[in-house]
């Protein structure tokens, strides 16, 4: 088993893969934590994302419980001795009763909405849904559970744009709201160093970033709108 470590610091190696595009017909809306169905292309992707991690030595396969993270996670575990595991922390965001709303649905029911979230997503939430700030307490946590549980090894996570953006953004040492750059497309793979010990442990040594967009650049997702 590689270990990753710096003195007496261990570190698992989180390989945290975005699931694939999804179904056309969600391109253009809010889904957040909804259910929906990836594309053909998008289970292409996610079958490219399994090939490229072929020949890594996984302890554990790990997925958020939705449909679109589930079948990557499958495509990673094909040909392995795992069976992958499902762990809700690793959802979406939550975007409560804007799910579902294509973005000038949302303009024209709450004006300004959009705008007003990216302003301050730390705090602000959909109505019913959470908060950026909310999202990373749990996926963060969730990591730092993995890190324990698993200690200097190898673990895969399919999880979804958010949740990769925050812990991006932790392991670089930057400000929550710094997430929102950090654009990871369908399907692509970021890797992080994630202290055995969690991050209020190992000496003060905050998870390190080991790549991001593994292999290929990162392309913009059409339909994720910035307010305007």
């Amino acid at each position: 088993m590689k270990r990753y470590g710096l003195r007496d610091v261990e570190f698992t190696r989180i390989f945290l893969v975005r699931h694939g595009q999804v179904a056309s017909r969600w391109q253009d809306r809010i889904y957040g934590d909804m259910d929906v169905e990836l594309s053909e292309y998008g289970r292409t992707q996610a079958q490219a994302a399994a090939r490229r991690l072929h020949s890594v030595r996984f302890s554990a396969i790990i997925s958020s419980d939705l449909s679109r993270a589930v079948y990557g996670a499958g495509a990673i575990a094909t040909g392995r001795d795992l069976t992958p595991e499902v762990d809700p922390a690793f959802r979406e965001m939550n975007r409560g009763q804007w799910g579902g709303l294509r973005f000038p649905e949302l303009e024209q029911q709450s004006p300004g909405a959009w705008a007003q979230w990216f302003a301050s997503p730390r705090d602000r939430r959909a109505p019913g849904g959470e908060s950026l700030g909310e999202l990373a307490a749990r996926v963060l946590d969730a990591l730092d559970r993995t890190a324990a549980r698993h200690g200097p090894a190898n673990v895969a996570v399919v999880s979804h744009a958010w949740p990769i953006r925050v812990c991006a953004a932790q392991a670089l040492g930057l400000e929550l709201e710094a997430s929102i750059a950090l654009e990871l497309a369908t399907g692509e793979i970021a890797v992080i160093d994630w202290p055995c010990a969690g991050r209020a442990g190992a000496s003060g040594i905050r998870p390190r970033l080991a790549a991001f967009s593994m292999d290929t650049e990162p392309a913009s997702s059409p339909w994720f709108q910035r307010p305007r």
